[in-house]
């Protein structure tokens, strides 16, 4: 039997958490649903602010080629981005988001914070602050690693 260390303890907690929170539907109509992996998609267009080739998109997912391809029609047949080819190379193309896309990713992020705030509010203060030192602590050790 294998021991359960901490690792696995809070691995089962955040992936919970995880789960919990993206699990909500925040979209009015079901063709407009945002998963997980396109929310993180469009927050990076969102962040980059500008037309990103697919193989830096597909190297950020940790997805294959095809998969990024997929992702993107699935986004360009929603309106969520458009794709520009290549003026020097036919076979390079890059993804940009546009407003409704923008305004979904604004409006799902929305969504989960007004959940996180419902869950928060229900703990007293001094473990409010706690949780969010704990969850600054973690960043400072990730980002150093």
């Amino acid at each position: 039997m294998s021991k359960i260390t901490i690792g696995h303890k809070f691995f089962a907690k955040i992936a919970f958490i995880h789960e919990l929170m993206t699990h909500f539907d925040y979209s009015q109509e079901k063709q407009n649903r945002l998963g997980r992996t396109e929310y993180t998609l469009l927050n990076y267009l969102m962040k980059k602010n500008k037309a990103i080739n697919m193989k830096e998109l597909a190297d950020f997912l940790n997805v294959s080629y095809s998969r990024i391809t997929h992702l993107i029609d699935t986004c360009l047949k929603k309106g969520y981005v458009t794709r520009i080819n290549s003026n020097d190379d036919r076979r390079v193309n890059y993804a940009q988001i546009t407003e409704t896309g923008i305004n979904v990713t604004n409006q799902f992020k929305d969504g989960v914070i007004a959940k996180i705030n419902v869950v928060l509010t229900n703990l007293p203060d001094e473990e409010q602050s706690l949780l969010i030192e704990a969850l600054e602590n973690w960043k400072k050790v990730l980002i150093t690693q």
